[in-house]
């Protein structure tokens, strides 16, 4: 019926974390190979008789009288088979946080006419990940129609046939409309073929139907080309027997918006597409799988801030976590720290990564009015080292490392291969293993390590 054909804009886009379970809502159990008519098909049974008066004359002049009884074959309603495209992965790896992930799916009617199907995406399993969500595909219709006669051979071309292969089916009770329950040209169809290791997956080319008028006990052709094996190995041969389903196949496109992942790394994230078979009244779920993974990254790079007085040693607030930073026994507070004019003040920048690998880190920190810039004693970095205690539970941060710092060069942010410098009023720093300041490229920090940036103010006399 046209206004469900209506709808094929919404279904022609023909649609939520990383694995995918499908739900579906049906009341039949029928598989594709339960179709043997196809629905709306018009089956017109006709009895006839003649008779003679007493006179032995014919009243109807040879023509005889007769009675028609029609019925129209029901929709027999199955679930739409749902898989992953087969160009599409089934592991995402990785998927940033707050990233738009699309992916796509191949769904196939499996019931022997028309049907609309509702789709809706659905979170299964999170792995922590908050704030994810998928969009829940339109309505759209799916057309299907069985095969009447049988086809051993089939047009594989790639190109537009001049002549593809015909498939004789029933026709439908409206002729002439350019359509069989729904099937029209360029649509994809599967031909589920019985006794054959896979199916055949064809584009239709043309379809002849009856005039109005004349659809009952009638067939249609459809003429189909481009055939594959849909994957199946069977090289888009078999044979098609009278009976065998053909059901109209489309691309499910489902868009995943992912949310913010916990800080331990990597984790699964699982979603579903729940489809509802229209006007079908049971609740009885069959599950069907069709789950991908998206491996979502938990990057979550923390930032804290020290200083020491160098001039005149003040003993900062130690109440709580990371308050404290000890660098090799040195000191640094995040508050309660004094100076007058003339002191020395030694800021530490402590960039802590608390969840998966990180690149392209820049940290850049505006000189305060008041304050000169120490070009004696410039930028100095650990490029990445791992803290005793990544928590800081004991109020204190204890960095003792082995290693040396690495020393810029020069107090200016130039191009001297060096982490950066002072541009103007700015100190722009790029910390982590890798980063440079000429390309202005960022560094990298792994899971669970810091990057320490040190440098020094003067208190304006």
């Amino acid at each position: 019926m046209d206004t469900s054909r209506s709808n094929r804009s919404n279904r022609v886009a023909k649609l939520v974390t990383a694995g995918f379970a499908l739900l579906v809502l049906m009341g039949f159990a029928q598989t594709a190979s339960a179709a043997s008519v196809s629905a709306d098909h018009v089956i017109r049974n006709t009895v006839s008789a003649t008779y003679r008066d007493l006179n032995d004359f014919d009243p109807t002049s040879g023509a005889g009288i007769s009675a028609t009884v029609d019925i129209t074959v029901e929709l027999v309603q199955v679930s739409p088979e749902i898989v992953l495209s087969s160009t599409q992965t089934d592991v995402f790896d990785p998927v940033s946080a707050t990233q738009v992930v699309n992916i796509f799916y191949t769904i196939t009617s499996q019931a022997n006419g028309t049907d609309t199907y509702t789709l809706a995406g659905t979170l299964n399993d999170t792995g922590g990940v908050t704030g994810s969500s998928p969009t829940d595909p339109a309505n759209y219709v799916l057309g299907a129609t069985t095969a009447a006669s049988a086809v051993t051979s089939f047009e594989t071309g790639t190109v537009t046939a001049t002549n593809g292969t015909n498939i004789l089916v029933p026709a439908d009770s409206v002729g002439n409309d350019f359509k069989i329950n729904e099937l029209v040209v360029t649509d994809k169809i599967r031909l589920a073929m019985t006794g054959v290791a896979g199916d055949n997956v064809c584009e239709v080319l043309s379809i002849t139907e009856p005039g109005a008028g004349s659809e009952a006990n009638a067939t249609s052709t459809i003429e189909v080309h481009k055939c594959t094996d849909g994957g199946s190995g069977n090289g888009g041969t078999g044979e098609l027997a009278i009976g065998d389903q053909i059901g109209e196949q489309a691309e499910i496109l489902l868009i995943v918006t992912v949310g913010t992942a916990p800080t331990d790394g990597t984790v699964e994230v699982d979603v579903s597409i729940d489809v509802l078979v229209e006007n079908d009244g049971a609740v009885a779920p069959a599950t069907l799988d069709n789950s991908p993974i998206l491996n979502v990254l938990a990057a979550n790079l923390e930032i804290y801030k020290y200083v020491r007085n160098v001039s005149d040693v003040v003993v900062g607030d130690e109440a709580a976590a990371y308050d404290v930073l000890n660098i090799n026994g040195t000191l640094y507070y995040r508050s309660g720290v004094t100076g007058s004019p003339g002191d020395t003040l030694e800021y530490a920048v402590l960039l802590l990564n608390q969840g998966g690998d990180i690149q392209k880190v820049i940290a850049t920190d505006p000189e305060v009015p008041f304050t000169n810039y120490s070009t004696g004693f410039g930028i100095k970095l650990y490029e990445e080292e791992t803290l005793a205690d990544p928590a800081c539970a004991s109020f204190t941060c204890v960095a003792t490392f082995g290693g040396t710092f690495v020393t810029n060069d020069d107090d200016v942010l130039t191009t001297n291969n060096d982490h950066g410098g002072l541009d103007g009023t700015t100190i722009t720093v790029y910390p982590g293993v890798g980063g440079n300041e000429v390309g202005a490229i960022g560094g990298n920090i792994d899971a669970n390590k810091v990057s320490i940036i040190l440098y020094q103010l003067v208190i304006a006399n």
